[in-house]
């Protein structure tokens, strides 16, 4: 992309970003409109990025930068940050893996031959740019006000039963 290339999409509430490290370039939305995200995607994408990020302060990303994350651990990382279970059967998984891979996210790969699970998660590292801190922020405070908290369901006594 050439210079004036690069400022006539800066024009239009695009950037684009390079990793050299990590051999990628990204485009991300300065200037975006409120667009409405499915819970259950919204969902799956920060538990991605919670996985990758628990990788790569780990030290587990491959040379690459990539994160490899199995199914089952993956679920488990689900089920602990939101507090929701989510199917990784195949049929079920792969639509939302889909998904991120057309947001150049995630990809669902294949395990090697004698592995329990077919298939795993390998979470690129453009993650990290494309769901920023802010971003995550952002999602997980609304996710967290769509949520009904624990406490609702208790009820206290009145303490007029004498």
């Amino acid at each position: 992309v050439s210079p004036s290339e690069s400022n006539a999409r800066q024009g239009q509430g695009l950037r684009l970003g390079f990793k050299d490290n990590w051999q990628f370039c990204f485009v991300t939305q300065e200037v975006t409109k409120p667009q409405l995200m499915d819970k259950r995607d919204t969902q799956f994408l920060l538990a991605l990025r919670h996985a990758y990020h628990l990788q790569a302060t780990g030290g587990a990303l491959n040379e690459l930068g990539e994160a490899h994350v199995g199914l089952v651990e993956f679920q488990e990382g689900h089920k602990a940050l939101t507090g929701q279970d989510i199917d990784v059967r195949t049929k079920s998984i792969e639509p939302l893996c889909k998904m991120a891979f057309r947001q150049g996210l995630a990809r669902l790969v294949d395990t090697e031959d004698g592995d329990v699970q077919p298939h795993a998660i390998l979470i690129l590292p453009g993650i990290a740019e494309i769901l920023s801190e802010q971003a995550i922020g952002r999602f997980g405070a609304a996710l967290k006000a769509s949520m009904p908290a624990a406490n609702d369901a208790a009820v206290e006594p009145s303490g007029d039963a004498e």
